[in-house]
């Protein structure tokens, strides 16, 4: 059973979260978000200066759509349009799926990410108080980003998700 703390949001709204980070809802997603979960990986900084690749799981509960201005703030990303993913990662410990059996019955705190770092989409199915994570996706299994022009068809031109303003 989920603690009451966890099932508690840190953001309320969908309108929070986008006024937060200045970003708008992505309308072409709405109707995939229902319950997704999904595993990503994250590049994250250890104690003694390394950095290593980690596997998470987590309830997909947004994707926004940040339009970033000019400002040499946003270095490489100026004038680009970012997808970003709003994730309620689940307490895991880190283990892939794929290899062991992943159980968890808590999330943590919410976290915003690059659209691009979520690998697949991912089942789960209750286990006495707890849910374990399916992931079939195998080494060959990843997400793939297709951009498409303004009518809904695929521009081969252009093989990027993010598209310059």
């Amino acid at each position: 059973m989920l603690s009451e703390q966890a099932q508690r949001p840190i953001i309320q709204t969908k309108k929070e979260i986008c006024h937060s980070f200045g970003c708008v809802p992505y309308s072409s997603f709405a109707l995939l978000l229902l319950t997704l979960f999904s595993k990503y990986e994250v590049e994250v900084s250890k104690s003694n200066n390394e950095s290593a690749r980690v596997i998470f799981y987590g309830e997909l509960i947004y994707i926004l759509e940040c339009k970033l201005g000019g400002q040499h703030i946003w270095k490489t990303f100026r004038n680009q349009t970012r997808l970003l993913a709003v994730i309620k990662p689940c307490l895991t410990k880190n283990r892939d799926a794929t290899k062991t059996l992943v159980e968890y019955e808590d999330y943590t705190t919410p976290i915003v990410t690059d659209l691009q770092v979520i690998q697949c989409v991912v089942g789960r199915v209750p286990r006495g108080s707890k849910w374990a994570i399916i992931d079939r996706s195998g080494d060959q299994v990843r997400t793939e980003f297709i951009d498409h022009d303004a009518s809904g068809f695929y521009d081969s031109d252009h093989d990027d998700m993010y598209t310059s303003s």
